[in-house]
Parts: C-alpha cells; sequence; structure tokens
C-alpha cells in the first residue's frame, strides 16, 4: 500500500528527479490531461526501455504503482525504486491471478495503477 511515508519521499523526491530526467533525457510529456486527478485509473504502455516507468513515475501528478516481472525483484539497484511505487510482482510464465487481484483490488481503493 502506498502509505504516507512513502508519499513524502515521493515528494521529497519528485522535483529533484524531475530536474535531472529534464536536463539528462528532455523528454516530451503529453496527454498528463488524461490522467484523472481523483478515483483509480490504469495506465497500459508498451514501453521499449527500463527507463519508460521511471520517467512515468517521475512525472506523474499522482502517485503510482507498477506490475512487474517478479525476477525484477531479485535486482538490487531497483528493488528502491519497486518499494516506492509499491510494486506487484507477477509471474510472467504462468496466469498469475494473485497479482491480477492484488493489482485491482489497489486500484480500486483509488490509487493509481501503472
Amino acid at each position: 500500500m502506498f502509505t504516507e511515508g512513502k508519499a513524502r519521499i515521493d515528494r521529497f523526491l519528485q522535483p529533484f528527479a524531475k530536474a535531472v530526467a529534464w536536463v539528462s533525457f528532455r523528454p516530451k510529456v503529453v496527454g498528463m490531461e488524461h490522467i484523472p486527478q481523483k478515483g483509480g485509473a490504469v495506465i497500459v504502455s508498451n514501453h521499449p526501455t527500463y527507463l519508460d516507468p521511471v520517467l512515468l513515475a517521475i512525472f506523474s501528478p499522482r502517485p503510482l504503482s507498477f506490475l512487474a516481472k517478479r525476477r525484477v525483484f531479485s535486482m538490487r539497484f531497483i528493488r528502491t525504486f519497486l518499494w516506492l511505487t509499491d510494486c506487484v510482482p507477477v509471474e510472467q510464465d504462468a496466469p498469475d491471478r494473485r497479482a491480477l487481484r492484488r493489482g485491482l483490488s489497489r486500484n480500486c481503493g483509488a490509487e493509481m495503477r501503472w
């Protein structure tokens, strides 16, 4: 669950991360008006690079949570990002109903989900 502690960390780090991303990548951000200010939402993206979810989290006006391959959770470098975004692990080789239920229950709780 996206706790108040995680929200505080997100609000603290987001301005710094935005500045670094703008200087480093010059991303073109479009479609922000389609993200609702309240209620649950699902953003589905075909991301060609591993950086895309990070940029989405940085530039989103609301906290995001992600679904990610279970094996990504063993990578120490991104473990903190997964924790901050309240990431849900998904088994890729078989239907993973548990991950689907977790993602849907969080979304019904009026949080943004990726």
